[in-house]
């Protein structure tokens, strides 16, 4: 019975990994699409596009929850002059996970 036990802890532990990478994953992935999105819109180059991803990314690790990606983008926008809303923001974040998941995880 011990046994069993140790089994099942094992098996739940493996799938609360794989699910924590699989997140991880998608998260990165989103967050790298968002910063192409916003940096389309401020007209970044290619090389200020990709320091823009590490921006996000880092803005996203500061706190937990896109609260501080929305603010960071947000901010950007309306020093570039481009009034688009927290909202709209959140919306696309909300679209993007559920691509980067769908190409992560190979379902739609």
């Amino acid at each position: 019975m011990a046994n069993n036990i140790n089994k099942e802890a094992n098996i739940q532990e493996q799938k609360l990994v794989h699910d924590s990478t699989i997140d991880f994953k998608v998260q990165s992935l989103r967050n790298k699409m968002l910063a192409e999105w916003a940096a389309d819109i401020i007209g970044y180059d290619e090389a200020k596009i990709k320091v823009y991803i590490e921006d996000v990314n880092k803005a996203d690790i500061e706190t937990p929850g896109d609260d501080d990606v929305i603010d960071k983008i947000y901010r950007d926008f309306q020093k570039t002059g481009h009034d688009i809303s927290r909202k709209s923001i959140k919306d696309k974040i909300i679209e993007l996970d559920k691509s980067a998941r769908s190409e992560i995880t190979g379902k739609a």
